[in-house]
């Protein structure tokens, strides 16, 4: 099964994260949150316990790039494994979006025994506890684009629940308000993703940032980080959005 570069591609090359040495510890100007915990006992875990709401110009991300072979079950052909490159096998399902598009360009893809027979790259947003990838778009492998990023490469934007022990906690949440008939449904509710890493500090808790974050087997590294701000392309989409989801409590 064939595929232009530019199918089902929904690549978007991350932004180059500075050092954590050249990061200032400063809360992000547009995200402002109260932070009940206490970083003065290291002895202790930090927690946070209660952020206020957070600022309308955040975009929320957890995306990444993989390179594997894709493996429906028997039962759901939208269901199945990602075979990685590096021979793990990862629980995965294709996502509504992508499903979509395959349907209207590629009419019987999913009673082709071949049609995922190939490896592609793959576009996917990660789960952790345990790990498992919604894949969201695929293109081939090869040739690959300058502007691509780097596979096994993820980026995260999202607020640090907790901090400790080289594991961070980080509150991903859509950025726009679901239909009413799907307020209640799982894929609309914020998700949490367990990374590991020292580059997020204590102070960060109940702040937004903006993470680098590298696979390494079936664990997500955080590599790079900072206090999200909004980049010119980021205050572009929001202008033009009618509803931007705010934060609830944390439970």
């Amino acid at each position: 099964m064939e595929l232009n570069n530019n199918q089902h591609s929904n690549e978007q090359a991350p932004t180059q994260l500075q050092p954590l040495q050249n990061l200032g510890t400063k809360q992000d100007s547009l995200v402002q949150h109260r932070s009940d915990y206490a970083t003065n006992q290291p002895d202790k875990k930090a927690v946070l316990l209660c952020p206020e709401k957070t600022s309308p110009q955040v975009i929320y991300r957890a995306v990444g790039w993989v390179a594997g072979t894709y493996k429906p079950s028997e039962a759901k052909f939208y269901q199945g494994v990602l075979v990685t490159e590096d021979g793990l096998t990862i629980p995965s399902e294709l996502t509504r979006q992508l499903r979509s598009r395959l349907k209207k360009e590629h009419a019987g893809y999913a009673s082709d025994p071949d049609f995922f027979k190939e490896p592609f790259r793959w576009t996917v947003y990660p789960r952790t506890d345990p790990v498992e990838f919604h894949l969201v778009a695929m293109r081939p492998l090869t040739p690959v684009p300058a502007d691509a990023p780097g596979l096994d490469s993820f980026r995260v934007v999202g607020l640090i629940k907790s901090c400790s022990d080289g594991v961070a906690t980080v509150r991903i949440q859509r950025n726009q308000e679901p239909p009413q008939r799907w307020k209640h449904h799982n894929e609309w509710k914020p998700i949490v993703l367990t990374l590991e890493g020292s580059v997020v500090p204590p102070e960060a808790l109940g702040q937004i940032w903006d993470l680098e974050v590298q696979r390494s087997g079936e664990r997500l590294l955080v590599k790079a980080g900072r206090p999200y701000e909004p980049s010119a392309e980021d205050l572009a989409w929001l202008e033009k959005q009618f509803v931007i989801t705010k934060t609830d409590s944390v439970e």
